[in-house]
């Protein structure tokens, strides 16, 4: 297996020393010429007596890598990544979330924030550019009062959400790179090329990562960057979701996939009947997912065998759902919210909104937390559906909503905030 290491092609890293809030114009500083090309031996015409594996490298010798110091301590209830932990289930059972919102603080971005942010420690992690035309940031955000204390800037966008650890930022790219960044500062520690550019979270489980390109998903030492393995697919726009030594896609083949972490091969795969978007949720043994097809499947996350099929939404379902407390949360694009029982897959409660619903609800302290196409945050009851509280986020395609420390965090356009 080649190692897909490369070098470092973050641009710029801005420190901010009490500033609240981001504008203006940044820094046109050139990057520095990191990516030179290795020089060609020269070829003195003479023939070459030794056989040609010998000329061969020896290969590489997986390792994760030493882990690195603590620079940060994330708490039970930061949701550091993605569906807020490994298994993406999108359920904080460690906060007790608001049930009204009203800003607390706003920041301002360089570009539109659509993808969700990561919370450690005190800290908010945003990322920005989904529709930049060369360039996107992450920026390190004070959670309590809004000042941003760094900023790492990329010769791309950045079209994922983060996933923080105690020493590590993890990210994607456009340009098709995976980037480790320490979470004190933002500087690089290494970063990895991908078979295309990334539109999926990474995620994080012990020491490693995972992630994934166009085609590709990718098992990465947390530490050391090295390539421990490599699954492709026809187009993968679902995030992985690690349970149980098992890593969970989905496939524009149609297919939901279940991988072995450790080695990358394939234990089984779930035919649906158009391309899985969806980022699975892995709970109680289950694997919940949506698929194009409008329809929202549980499978055995051991065997893949089916245990039911809900089939009311009746459109395209690319959002992610959310388990809590016996409970799937999940939403589509009839501009709905439903509440599903896992075990007999029988829908409990259904609530409108005013717009498609493609992004991951959140749940925390009996509250859901979701996000619709029109830039609106809805609060409801999980046990009946009743509408507590709204809040416009802004005017477009939002982040999912993500809830740490009696906060939800939540931003559509150029803005973000966090609600209280």
């Amino acid at each position: 297996m080649r190692e897909r290491q490369t070098r470092r092609r973050v641009l710029r890293l801005l420190a901010v020393a009490g500033g609240a809030g981001i504008a203006g114009c940044l820094d046109e500083e050139e990057p520095e010429d990191d990516d030179p090309t290795d020089d060609e031996p020269e070829d003195d015409g003479e023939p070459n007596d030794e056989p040609e594996d010998d000329e061969e490298e020896e290969e590489e010798e997986f390792e994760t890598g030493e882990p690195y110091d603590d620079v940060i301590s994330p708490a039970a209830g930061d949701w550091t990544q993605y569906g807020f932990d490994a298994a993406r289930t999108g359920h904080n059972a460690e906060d007790d979330g608001p049930t009204s919102v009203s800003s607390d603080w706003e920041l301002e971005t360089e570009h539109q924030v659509t993808r969700a942010a990561a919370v450690a420690d005190g800290t908010i992690f945003v990322p920005d550019g989904l529709r930049s035309e060369d360039e996107g940031r992450i920026y390190a955000v004070d959670a309590e009062s809004g000042e941003e204390d760094w900023r790492a800037e990329f010769d791309e966008r950045v079209r994922s959400g983060p996933a923080v650890t105690s020493s590590t930022v993890y990210a994607t790219t456009a340009d098709g790179y995976l980037y480790a960044l320490n979470v004190g500062d933002g500087e690089e520690r290494w970063s990895v090329e991908l078979d295309g550019g990334s539109s999926v979270s990474p995620v994080v489980d012990g020491d490693m990562v995972y992630a994934v390109g166009d085609r590709t998903v990718y098992g990465v030492g947390a530490y050391s960057g090295m390539v421990r393995w490599e699954f492709s697919a026809r187009g993968i726009r679902s995030s992985p979701a690690v349970a149980d030594g098992t890593v969970f896609f989905g496939s524009n083949d149609n297919h939901l996939y279940a991988v072995d972490a450790e080695t990358g091969d394939e234990l089984w795969s779930y035919e649906t009947g158009m391309s899985v978007e969806s980022s699975p949720a892995v709970a109680d043994g289950t694997v919940f997912f949506g698929s194009g097809d409008g329809n929202v499947y549980a499978v055995d996350a051991e065997t893949g065998d089916e245990n039911w099929v809900y089939e009311e939404i009746g459109s395209w379902v690319e959002t992610s759902p959310a388990v809590a407390d016996g409970t799937v949360f999940i939403g589509g694009d009839d501009s709905a919210v439903h509440a599903i029982d896992t075990e007999t897959g029988e829908g409990d409660w259904t609530h409108e909104t005013g717009a498609w619903v493609r992004k991951a609800p959140a749940v925390a302290d009996g509250a859901v937390y979701i996000t619709d196409d029109d830039g609106m945050l809805y609060v409801l009851d999980a046990r009946d559906g009743v509408e507590m509280d709204t809040h416009e986020v802004g005017d477009s395609t939002p982040t999912p909503p993500v809830v740490s420390d009696g906060t939800v965090y939540a931003g559509a356009g150029f803005r973000f905030h966090a609600l209280r």
